[in-house]
């Protein structure tokens, strides 16, 4: 926490460390909150969450990069592997089909990879193809933690597929925690990011 305060300039708090119950998984959790007042940071929850609802269209997506989409996914994302659907990927909006609709056009742009909106008792989520996983991870592995991980870990068989060669070749680039961000960056092509 003293290095999140002296980086944005802050007095943040961290709370005590305590046990929580995740009823998805049915185990207990040991958690802590951390809090951060930055008057910048309150003009971004200020865009993001207008009328206290979470709102992500174009106009907050003018300008992000795959940065943004790393910390999106990171936050958002996850793999998704069931009995239906194997390593397809699924972004957790909950919004109104018209943000669906932005934020799969603004991945496109950013990644190349075709997205769609998927209805979820009355708002949507973001599905992206088990076929475009790979592809998509190399763009946004360079800007993830390594703390995040699982939300970049695909699960093939033994068969040799096109997307098992695209995700394997993947792994070999490191998280933005494992070495220089800028330098790897440049070595895998990715676009420069622009935050807000």
């Amino acid at each position: 926490m003293n290095r999140v305060n002296e980086e944005l300039g802050t007095a943040g708090t961290v709370s005590p460390v305590r046990g929580a119950f995740d009823s998805r998984t049915g185990k207990t959790y040991q958690i802590c909150q951390a809090m951060v007042v930055n008057p910048v940071l309150k003009h971004i929850r200020a865009a993001l969450y207008p009328h206290g609802k979470k709102k992500i269209d174009k106009s907050v997506l003018v300008g992000l990069g795959l940065e943004a989409l790393a910390v999106y996914w990171m936050d958002d994302g996850s793999v998704v592997n069931s009995k239906t659907a194997k390593n397809r990927g699924l972004i957790a909006s909950y919004c109104s089909e018209a943000d669906a609709l932005s934020q799969c056009e603004w991945i496109n742009d950013l990644t190349g990879i075709k997205s769609l909106p998927y209805e979820d008792r009355g708002f949507y989520r973001i599905r992206i193809n088990a076929s475009e996983m790979p592809r998509f991870l190399t763009h946004i592995r360079p800007y993830m933690h390594s703390s995040m991980k699982y939300k970049a870990t695909l699960d093939y068989s033994s068969y040799n597929t096109k997307s098992k060669r695209e995700y394997e070749a993947s792994l070999t680039i490191p998280f933005v925690d494992e070495g220089d961000k800028v330098t790897r960056a440049r070595n895998t092509g990715a676009k420069a990011s622009v935050m807000i």
